[in-house]
């Protein structure tokens, strides 16, 4: 048995203890406990500190900021056009930078399912970038490859499980909102980060059902974007589409097919071939 069949069947184990035992408000600490700990202000992997930033200080100094997603669509924009901006890659959505020589800016990454199924592709990232990681991923990097962590800028993003409350988090170095999916992580953090336009690449919703450019049948991740979409996508965007106008940053979804309407994010064919 190999060693990464060992660490998740560890996991498996560990969150079963933790739903026999604790509360099901507790439940989310099943992705990290016991390994992650806080003790002050500082984070730990067992007995190794995490230099972890604010994620406030992140700041893009005025630039295009391109948010790319893992939906289909990307495969048919025009890729020599994110040699400039800041590339924000979601997940898997890493992979183009790769196989297109992109500069990657930073990488978001929600949960560890995705470290657990494509730790290939962390492995393959040669230059110090910046990581935006919630606890379970972070956990699951550290117990593959802990200099990942150590070697690379690392934010840590918190998800508020109070979702009916707001659609849309100001106050990201405390919690930010799940909206249905990764890209809504970014969206809320990249508004903190001073930037021109952010444009959303990869945010169809319509075709989850389709592989990941990135992935084929046989290796599908399930996704849960169709189920969400009325109760956490739609609100979520409608309110991050409001914030973003009331600070005067112009966002657009570069999805052709894009199953959120254009009157809610507006389409732009920057990208377009």
């Amino acid at each position: 048995m190999n060693d990464f069949l060992m660490l998740r069947l560890r996991r498996k184990a560990i969150k079963r203890y933790i739903k026999l035992t604790t509360p099901r408000s507790e439940w989310f600490k099943a992705d990290y406990w016991p390994d992650l700990k806080k003790q002050d202000d500082n984070w730990f992997f067992k007995n190794i500190k995490l230099n972890i930033r604010k994620l406030s200080s992140i700041n893009t100094n005025n630039k295009i900021v391109n948010i790319i997603g893992s939906g289909p669509s990307v495969n048919d924009l025009d890729l020599k056009k994110l040699k400039s901006g800041k590339n924000v890659f979601l997940n898997g959505a890493v992979s183009l930078a790769y196989e297109n020589k992109l500069p990657i800016y930073a990488h978001v990454i929600m949960d560890s399912n995705f470290i657990y199924n494509r730790f290939d592709l962390l492995k393959k990232n040669n230059y110090r970038i910046k990581y935006i990681l919630g606890l379970g991923a972070i956990c699951a990097i550290a117990e593959r490859d802990i200099n990942i962590l150590l070697d690379n800028d690392i934010y840590l993003f918190y998800v508020d499980p109070l979702t009916n409350s707001r659609q849309f988090s100001n106050s990201i170095n405390d919690h930010v909102i799940d909206g249905g999916t990764v890209m809504s992580i970014a969206i809320q953090v990249f508004l903190n980060s001073n930037p021109s336009i952010v444009y959303l690449l990869g945010l169809d919703i319509s075709n989850a059902h389709l592989p990941r450019f990135y992935e084929h049948y046989h290796n599908m991740q399930k996704s849960g974007l169709q189920k969400d979409f009325e109760y956490k996508i739609l609100p979520f965007m409608k309110s991050a589409s409001a914030q973003y106008h009331q600070n005067n940053v112009e966002l657009y979804n570069c999805s052709p097919v894009s199953k959120l309407p254009f009157d809610i994010i507006p389409y732009s064919d920057h990208y377009e071939k």
